[in-house]
């Protein structure tokens, strides 16, 4: 993944005939040349896998060439947009998943591009999984010139790829999986609809699995409780797909078998179109519809992320889950077919506010899709946010996540992988990389808590430390005292407590504007009460503007109102500023401009701001008080903030 900076970098030396030197990209980005020197040779490591070629000339500098950078730029934004790191046991999972799916060998090359990793990591990830196949008495095995597949047994195959979907969903969802009880049901109906595909030569992707099974199981489980199924439908299915609704057949008369019940005649129109809806398991770049919803997904887990002052936008199963949940649901409300949820009322008392958050949010899929949503199927997104909400909370007892750095990545690294794993099992060691592959920027982007290196290094949000590649006594005193504070900080918890709202957004950083201005003024503007107290540098407006160019007006998160924010590498410290635009600010938003009330957070700590960011929320979406806000009643905003008392999170 290219960083912010990296990516406008290489926007820049694309799309200019001449040569441009270190020193012109360090004036041009206010950096230092060592920095733009490092993510120079970052980008010379990415140009095989986005496919531009760099030369460096004595005396002139560097350019990259392409042969079609409109091509470039749309993987540039791909690459850029993703904001969840895989850990390794992830990638993995989803790499055996992929090796499963497939009916031909896969090239090294496809697989790392498809998991946006080099192939020496997909190499090693390779590697380290072979055993697992051979445990589940299958072979991977290496096909000359061709590349990867799986052979063995069919019965050996279907086992093992119905455990490991089990194992990955009921990660991804806990929360469905302990309110209906469904642990054992999951696994059989997956391995139902598995043989069926199988038998009917017809391979879907997981999600697509991952999908049907989900609505399978809800069904059964109504049809156990009680609750109304869909009445029947007059889309006449079996007459226009008869491929769908003979497989709908089969998956519908097996799980009537084994679970000792009778579907309505409409499930087999639901079953249909789950697989009419849903992606073949071929490894091919995303269609555009799938991107699309990507997209749309991101956008609606930041804005939830913003309000609820939760860091959902981190956890890359949230994505997942929610791309299987949605796909084929939005094809089903397209066909005016929604489900009862039998939990809705569990759900709505325990999680009251995570649904009214939901539903302000879940118009973003309404106006791209032209469907509509009720409680019932908004309760499901809920569980989905309930079980990241677990995940992030159980992270912060988990083990340190580890990057290892050396001159090369390969020698030295690898060497100390193989001795502090085994030395230090709290150590979760994710990579072994060159130091030139890293940038600062592109560690935060990973959530890495420890950097050891074999070189020098100047990190300055990074904790690091330098060892020795022969891990001498020094080395291990100076581990074993990282290790000790992890373990005493879980014994006795920092009794630091989150900056509260009034704190953060003083008088003097809030004003008004009555001039009509563009939005990369209102970002300046809004950006300049922090800038001047020196908590951010020049850079972080820019920064901001260029995520907002790259990405679209996702930072506006509601009606007429918008949270713009960078990352860290700018920062000094932790504020919030809020500016009021009378005339309104165009973010080209397809609904919510135009945007007056601009609010600004900039943190180098990733909680001390959460109890400020719920406390805000709760004022800009009550209705007497936003209502206020945008019509210009700035003082009483003020008031409002320097009377509020104490406060509790919504969990």
């Amino acid at each position: 993944m290219l960083s912010n900076r990296q990516h406008q970098i290489l926007k820049r030396i694309l799309n200019i005939p001449e040569f441009v030197t270190i020193n012109q990209l360090a004036k041009a980005f206010n950096l230092s040349e060592r920095t733009i020197q490092y993510d120079i040779e970052y980008l010379e490591a990415m140009a095989k896998t986005i496919g531009y070629h760099m030369v460096r000339r004595k005396g002139e500098g560097i350019k990259a060439l392409c042969d079609d950078v409109k091509s470039i730029e749309n993987k540039i934004g791909n690459l850029h947009f993703s904001q969840c790191h895989l850990t390794k046991e992830e990638r993995q999972t989803l790499l055996k998943l992929l090796l499963l799916e497939q009916d031909v060998p896969l090239s090294t090359q496809a697989l790392a591009n498809h998991l946006s990793v080099s192939r020496r990591t997909l190499a090693s990830d390779i590697k380290a999984m072979t055993h697992w196949f051979t445990s589940h008495h299958l072979e991977l095995a290496y096909v000359n010139n061709k590349g990867f597949e799986v052979k063995g047994n069919e019965a050996d195959y279907r086992k093992t790829y119905a455990q490991l979907l089990h194992e990955y969903y009921e990660n991804m969802n806990g929360m469905l999986t302990k309110y209906f009880d469904a642990t054992a049901d999951l696994k059989t109906i997956r391995t139902i609809i598995i043989q069926v595909l199988k038998q009917e030569k017809y391979p879907l992707v997981q999600t697509a699995i991952e999908g049907l099974v989900l609505h399978i199981l809800i069904a059964v489980k109504r049809i156990k409780q009680n609750y109304p199924l869909l009445s029947a439908t007059n889309s006449q299915i079996e007459q226009k797909h008869e491929k769908h609704y003979r497989i709908a057949t089969y998956i519908k008369q097996e799980i009537e078998t084994h679970f000792h019940i009778t579907f309505p005649v409409s499930e087999l129109d639901l079953i249909a179109l789950h697989l009419m809806a849903s992606k073949s398991a071929i490894l091919s770049p995303e269609c555009e519809r799938e991107a699309a919803l990507k997209r749309t997904i991101h956008t609606f887990v930041n804005c939830i992320s913003s309000e609820m002052g939760i860091e959902f936008f981190t956890d890359q199963q949230l994505i997942q889950g929610l791309m299987i949940h949605l796909s084929p649901a939005i094809y089903r409300f397209q066909h005016q077919l929604h489900q009862v949820n039998p939990l809705y009322d569990n759900i709505v008392e325990e999680y009251g506010e995570l649904m009214r958050t939901i539903e302000r949010y879940v118009t973003l899929f309404e106006a791209d899709y032209e469907v509509q949503f009720n409680a019932h199927e908004m309760s499901y997104l809920a569980l989905h946010f309930a079980s990241s909400f677990e995940r992030l909370r159980s992270r912060k007892n988990q083990r340190l996540k580890v990057i290892l750095l050396c001159g090369s990545g390969v020698g030295t690294s690898q060497l100390l992988n193989a001795k502090l794993s085994n030395v230090y099992p709290e150590f979760d060691i994710m990579e072994a990389y060159s130091i030139y592959e890293m940038s600062e920027e592109a560690l935060i982007n990973m959530q890495v808590d420890l950097v050891i290196s074999t070189v020098p290094t100047s990190f300055q949000m990074i904790r690091s430390v330098n060892i020795s590649p022969l891990l001498t006594q020094n080395d291990i005193s100076k581990l074993n005292r990282i290790i000790n504070a992890q373990r005493e900080s879980k014994v006795n918890p920092s009794t630091s407590q989150s900056m509260a709202l009034n704190e953060l957004l003083t008088d003097s950083r809030i004003f008004e504007t009555t001039r009509v201005i563009s939005f990369e003024e209102a970002v300046a503007q809004t950006v300049a009460p922090l800038e001047q107290e020196g908590i951010v540098t020049d850079a972080y407006k820019n920064e901001i503007i260029d995520k907002l160019n790259d990405l679209g007006p996702y930072m506006v998160i509601g009606p007429h109102i918008a949270l713009i924010h960078g990352s860290t590498t700018y920062v000094n410290g932790v504020g919030m500023s809020l500016g009021y635009f009378k005339n309104g600010v165009t973010f080209h938003h397809r609904k919510f401009d135009p945007v007056k009330v601009i609010v600004c957070l900039a943190t180098e700590n990733t909680t001390v701001h959460l109890k400020a960011l719920k406390q805000l929320s709760e004022r800009l979406f009550n209705e007497d008080l936003r209502n206020k806000l945008l019509n210009g009643h700035i003082s009483e905003f003020k008031n409002n903030i320097n009377a509020m008392e104490e406060e509790v999170s919504w969990l």
